[in-house]
């Protein structure tokens, strides 16, 4: 008997039980990320085996949407109308992974907001934040995110810079990214955080940080409800304004790059003849 759309639909349900590994590659990737997901959110597993549980989730769908679902699209623009072995076309495919995601990509916020950043919090992992604009963590609430702190600097600048600075077991990790993390750039397009391999660049990025986060004039700091203080220079220290500092190193190096240029002799002919 041949199955409605909605019975073959029924393959991308949580609920269906039908191994989703033989359903083809893209119900048995979403069940795969499930349990993946679930791992993440389980207590008995190491808080650091979560959180790295967590980002083999994104990473997964990041991948998964680059290769399989841009391939679903390509497909369906091609007017290919077609049922697959599983007896779905290719928008149907794209249909209902869009519920099955969306639902997977809730409730991953929901793991790390509700569960693993708490714990990393109480576990005493300090975690500084440089978030300009619009913030809805709330920092400072005892027990659970007393170790976090967040800073908004207002300069002259409205800097764009997603940089990452982590410690992995002693060593320096350091990352770079093409947006903010904000649901219009996570969930409607494509966006890339690449690590910084060379040292020289990643102590330079490094430095960019810790300036920033040292600032004294132009920096506030998010309260646990929602206000902000600006943050003061401690005793008679003069006002440490990290744009400025900045401006200054970049001026500084452009002039070392100046200085060190050979001179050159350029001969001065007389023009052409016509």
């Amino acid at each position: 008997m041949k199955k409605t759309t909605s019975a073959r639909r029924a393959i991308y349900s949580s609920g269906s039980t039908e191994n989703p590994l033989s359903c083809g590659p893209f119900p048995g990737w979403l069940a795969f990320n499930r349990r993946v997901l679930e791992e993440a959110a389980d207590p008995a597993n190491p808080l650091l085996d979560r959180l790295h549980f967590l980002s083999i989730t994104a990473s997964n769908r990041d991948e998964f949407f680059m290769v399989r679902v841009g391939g679903l699209h390509l497909l369906a623009e091609a007017g290919v109308t077609k049922p697959d072995d599983s007896g779905l076309t290719p928008a149907e495919h794209l249909e209902a992974i869009s519920g099955r995601v969306r639902e997977m990509v809730k409730d991953q916020y929901a793991c790390y907001g509700d569960l693993l950043a708490s714990e990393l919090a109480r576990t005493g992992v300090p975690i500084r934040l440089n978030v300009r604009g619009i913030c809805c963590l709330r920092p400072g609430l005892p027990e659970c995110t007393d170790t976090i702190t967040v800073t908004s600097i207002v300069d002259r600048f409205l800097e764009h810079a997603r940089v990452f600075y982590f410690h992995d077991g002693g060593e320096k990790r350091v990352w770079i990214s093409s947006a903010d993390w904000m649901p219009r750039n996570l969930n409607r397009r494509i966006e890339l955080m690449v690590p910084i391999e060379k040292p020289s660049c990643k102590r330079r990025l490094i430095e960019f940080l810790e300036t920033l986060l040292s600032d004294t004039a132009k920096a506030r700091r998010l309260g646990s409800d929602g206000s902000d203080e600006r943050v003061r220079p401690t005793g008679r220290a003069k006002p440490f304004q990290s744009q400025e500092q900045l401006c200054q190193k970049a001026q500084a190096a452009v002039k070392a790059l100046e200085e060190a240029r050979p001179t050159q002799l350029v001969p001065h002919r007389p023009p052409a003849r016509r």
